[in-house]
């Protein structure tokens, strides 16, 4: 189950929209039934969009989750270098 409440393409679109001028984030945000943060929210997506484009909502972020020996083959190569 996932976490988030907006679609990447409604991330997208509510960004395009707010740095094309067209609406303020606080519009956007009540227009898409944003609580208190919503302001926020539709400005670090543009603030992502304008950095990234696209790709910056797919960007995967916190840790990575690795098998037993994928873990151990990248602690051995880091070691070896010592």
């Amino acid at each position: 189950m996932s976490k988030e409440r907006y679609t990447v393409e409604a991330r997208i679109q509510a960004a395009k929209q707010y740095l094309q001028g067209g609406n303020s984030a606080r519009k956007i945000a009540a227009e898409m039934g944003m609580g208190k943060r919503g302001e926020v929210r539709v400005r670090e997506w543009a603030a992502i969009y304008s950095e990234n484009g696209i790709e910056g909502f797919h960007l995967k972020k916190g840790n990575s989750h690795y098998i037993s020996a994928t873990k151990d083959a990248e602690i051995a190569l880091f070691f070896k270098g010592f």
